[in-house]
């Protein structure tokens, strides 16, 4: 990706001379290359008239995922077909696709060839999309048997859980409650906490593996 009004400088040294260099192109792992590439990208989107394509790129496109459907096969393939030259345009091609309907992922393939994504579930936006009935899963922690309820290790298993939409909230105000009544306690971060606290964590715990185990 060619940036014409932005660069981002750094100095290099070498032989004991210092030069002064700049990316034409934004590198992965930045600060700020998210920022870089969202505002290149709705820059060239700009170049083209209000048209569907064009308001789905920039309401549904995050990072570089872009999550849309049609409520007709063929509008879905008119659809990737046009948000595909467009991005193209600027040297974005869009390389990968996936879909939870047999007949837009057969109309896909013909189209545009392998570049489908053959799994069951795949990730989105960092949740697990299941195709085929068109649902979000998480999967389970693994945590061993006997563990002691310290604040370092509660909140080190809520840490784990990635829920940015909330799916998971019942199950996990649980233990969010219970981090908060150990952090009113004072203890340190790996000190035992009283039995109280552990029979509602070992009860949580239960709870989880109860799940990860498929018992209804």
């Amino acid at each position: 990706m060619r940036m014409t009004k932005m660069s981002i400088g750094f100095l290099w040294k070498k032989e004991e001379k210092i030069r002064t260099m700049k990316f034409l192109r934004v590198p992965f792992g930045n600060a700020s290359s998210p920022f870089l590439l969202n505002a290149t990208i709705r820059h060239h989107l700009t170049k083209y008239p209000s048209c569907l394509p064009i308001t789905e790129l920039k309401d549904n496109l995050y990072v570089d995922d872009w999550l849309t459907g049609a409520d007709y096969y063929e509008d879905a393939l008119l659809l990737f077909q046009q948000a595909k030259e467009i991005m193209a345009q600027g040297k974005f091609p869009l390389t990968s696709w996936n879909s939870n309907n047999t007949k837009v992922t057969e109309m896909f393939f013909n189209e545009f060839g392998s570049k489908h994504i053959e799994r069951q579930s795949v990730k989105v936006l960092g949740l697990k999309w299941i195709k085929p009935s068109d649902s979000f899963g998480f999967d389970v922690l693994d945590v061993s048997e006997g563990l002691v309820a310290t604040k370092r290790v509660v909140l080190s298993i809520l840490a784990r859980m990635f829920d940015p939409l909330g799916f998971l909230t019942p199950f996990t105000m649980a233990v969010k409650i219970l981090l908060q009544d150990i952090w009113l306690l004072n203890l340190g971060w790996d000190e035992h906490t009283p039995e109280m606290i552990q029979q509602r964590f070992d009860k949580w715990i239960y709870g989880l593996v109860y799940t990860k185990l498929g018992n209804p």
